[in-house]
């Protein structure tokens, strides 16, 4: 469905408003995503890494409306880097 223009549009957009940042948590920093919200998501922690990657997954598919199992591979290919 999507072609590599879609997929770097979609990547850029992650990029830009859920930039991985260091997170200082626990005394730590941590690799981490502030959500709109204002909340930390710490990446390293996996429930909280499961909680921000369904997050991400449900903004993608109502911005893009996409179908769940394209945003789910864009989501865990941001997630990866």
């Amino acid at each position: 469905m999507f072609n590599d223009i879609d997929k770097e549009l979609i990547s850029n957009f992650l990029k830009r408003n859920y930039p991985i940042k260091r997170v200082k948590h626990n005394m730590r920093f941590r690799r981490g995503i502030i959500f709109d919200d204002g909340r930390e998501y710490i990446l390293g922690d996996e429930s909280q890494h499961t909680t921000i990657r369904f997050k991400l997954i449900e903004v993608v598919k109502l911005i893009f409306y996409c179908e769940e199992h394209h945003s789910r591979e864009l989501v865990n290919s941001f997630l990866k880097n």
